[in-house]
Formats: structure tokens, sequence, C-alpha cells
């Protein structure tokens, strides 16, 4: 008997979890059209939406339909009932953010990284979610469900350990123990490029939230695959490093420390160690038909169009999300990836893949990544927030 009310409650809280999800990501939606979305009756419907709106995370909105006959209501969820503090951590800064649960960004700062140490950045990275605490009123506090933290390097996610970050020269940094030292909420820290994954599939802007590859282009090149709803890892959350696929083992040294790696050719930081100026400078130079920044440049943009040929050989995806610093300083970058991959794609499927820019940039994108992996796995129980390690 236990047991069958366990199963009946679980069954409950997923529903109600379904049915907060379609309201979000609908943005406006009735009873009536989540009924026909769930297969479940208007009556069942009914039951869990009156249990968010008592626990305060929706609300409804304006009638929709004619003046004859019967309007609908329409549903919102109410955003800052949900509150989740984004770090993002780039080489040489550090983007900061507060993001509410419709993915508004309602306060964002940014801090210059001066050097690499691990307790230099950790007190920058507490400056940071200080400032965006602060930015929260009292009576809101328990509104937020946990801190996200976004790090370039491999991350074990369910520890906070950064086991490597070539970035910092980081290894074996458990940044989650010694963030959770300081603030008692959820710290959830993970992979830069796979916090850009669950920012897709949570803004959901995009036609598969199930099936997609996000490509991560800035001072490293990575990529991370979203296959049936879940982060393809691996055994130790490596998966998708292919800025460290050796191509030539005699090749130019790479920061983790052997030579000849993927980003030593095609990442924004060998091009600027290459021409020996910054990649807005040398973007600015190609423009200007500088000989040397237009052969340089040009050579990148076809070599990153050839391997993201390649991933759609290996991984199969029906979207690609091409993000990162190099797109953001350089908005033709794009289009050239995009038509110069088509030479290098299967004509069977060169029409059917879909390469995307996302939805956001810059830091605006950065928050909102760093902010997902707390989202990704929230949960309502019992009417209260929660973020799930279970899932």
């Amino acid at each position: 008997m236990a047991a069958g009310k366990s199963t009946s409650q679980y069954i409950k809280e997923q529903n109600i979890n379904q049915i907060f999800h379609i309201i979000r990501n609908e943005k406006a939606i009735s009873r009536v059209e989540i009924a026909k979305k769930m297969g479940m009756s208007q009556t069942s419907v009914g039951r869990s939406v009156a249990e968010l709106m008592e626990a305060g995370y929706v609300m409804e909105g304006q009638n929709v339909g004619s003046s004859v006959g019967r309007q609908r209501i329409m549903l919102h969820i109410v955003p800052q009932k949900i509150l989740i503090i984004g770090i993002y951590l780039l080489r040489e800064r550090i983007d900061a953010g507060l993001m509410d649960g419709a993915g508004n960004i309602l306060a964002q700062e940014s801090y210059e990284i001066e050097e690499e140490s691990p307790v230099y950045v950790v007190e920058r990275i507490k400056i940071a979610i200080d400032y965006m605490l602060g930015r929260i009123p009292d009576d809101r506090l328990e509104n937020l469900v946990g801190i996200g933290v976004s790090v370039p390097g491999t991350v074990n996610y369910k520890t906070g350990l950064v086991m490597r970050s070539p970035s910092f020269h980081w290894q074996d940094l458990n940044l989650g123990s010694l963030l959770k030292a300081c603030y008692p909420y959820n710290i959830i820290v993970d992979n830069d490029v796979k916090s850009f994954a669950k920012a897709q599939r949570f803004l959901n802007t995009i036609d598969d939230p199930d099936y997609f590859l996000v490509v991560h282009l800035g001072n490293g090149i990575a990529l991370a695959e979203m296959a049936n709803g879940k982060l393809s890892r691996g055994e130790n959350n490596i998966a998708g490093e292919i800025g460290h696929i050796i191509t030539d083992p005699n090749g130019i040294l790479c920061d983790c420390g052997r030579r000849g790696c993927l980003q030593t050719r095609i990442s924004k930081g060998s091009i600027e160690k290459e021409l020996g100026i910054s990649f807005q400078e040398a973007v600015r130079l190609y423009q200007e038909n500088d000989e040397r920044c237009f052969h340089v440049l040009n050579r990148m943009a076809n070599e990153i169009a050839m391997w993201v040929a390649n991933f759609v050989n290996l991984f199969d995806p029906k979207e690609i999300i091409l993000t990162g610093s190099m797109l953001d300083e350089w908005d033709a970058l794009f289009d050239m990836i995009v038509n110069g991959s088509k030479r290098f794609l299967w004509e069977q499927v060169s029409s059917g893949i879909k390469i995307k820019k996302p939805h956001l940039k810059g830091i605006e994108n950065n928050i909102v990544a760093a902010a997902s992996n707390v989202f990704y796995k929230f949960v309502i129980k019992n009417g209260k927030s929660y973020y799930d390690y279970s899932l």
C-alpha cells in the first residue's frame, strides 16, 4: 500500500513538473491546450495547475477567444518565483548574473581576472556572488534555487571538482566544496560547453531539445552532445573535448602539455599566438584586407568548416548550434563556416542539417549557460523549488 502511494505521489510530481515546463516553454497556454499536449483529462490538469498557482509558480493572465462562446484563460509562470545566480569563467574575466525562471537576466556584471591562482579566482567569484545576492530583496532570497558555475576544462559535475583546466593551469581543484563552505545554497559546477548545451534546452529555441550538438569556438574549441534529452559525458566527463584531439604529434605545444592538438590551429588563442595580436585586432585588419590576417583567418574558417562537417559524420545531429567568443567578435565567421561546411558534407545530409546561432550572445549567453547548470535539474516538490541531484 505504501509503495502504491509512493508511486502515485511520484506520478503526481512528474505531471506537475511537466505542466510547469510546458507553461514556461509556451509562455502563455490554456488548461485545455495543456491537456491535449499531455493526453490527460482537463480535470487532472486543473488540479495540478491549482497546486502550482497555490504555491506561487503559475498565474492566470489574459483571456483569449471570441466574444461569442467560452474564452480560454491563459496561464503564465511567475518568473521571480525562481531565481538562479550564474557565474561563467573565461580566461580573462568572470561574467556573473541573476536570472529568473523565465530566463530574464535581472542583473549582470563582469569582473576582470588578472591572475590564474585558485585563491585569487575563488575570491573574485565570491565577490561576484555577493554582488548578485545583494540584488535579491530579503523576502525573495528563499526563491534562490542555487548558483551555477561554468568552467573551461574537465569537471566532475557531481562533486564540483575541477579535474583539469588548462586555461587556468588548475588540477584537482574542488571549486564546488570551496564555494559550498561559504554559501548555504546548491552550488553546481560544470564544464562551460556542456553548460551551453543545457542553456539551449532551457531556452527551448531549437526544433528538438532532445537531439542536438553545440560547437563552442573560443579560446579553445569543444563540443557537447545532447542525445535522448541527456548530455553525453563519457566516463570522466571529457566527452566533447575535441580541441585536444591530436592532429599533428610534432605540432605546436598546447596548454594541455601535448603537441599538435586541434585547438592549436583553429581556436581564438591559437590565432592570437600566430599573429601576435588580439583576435579583434586580427578581424579589423582582415576587414582592411591585410594580407597576413586575410590568409590566416580564411585558413582558420575553412578548417573549422571542415571539422563541423566531420562532426556531422561522427554524431549525425539534427541541429548544430555554433557559439563562443570568436563568433561574438566576428559576425561574418558564422556564414563562412556554414557555407564552407557544405563543401565537405555528404550530399544526402547537406540539405537536412541545420546549423544555427544561439538565441543569445556575449555576456547574456554566458550567464544563461551558467545558470542553466541549476535549472537543468530543477524540480518542484511539495510546492517548493529543488535541485534534484538524483536526476
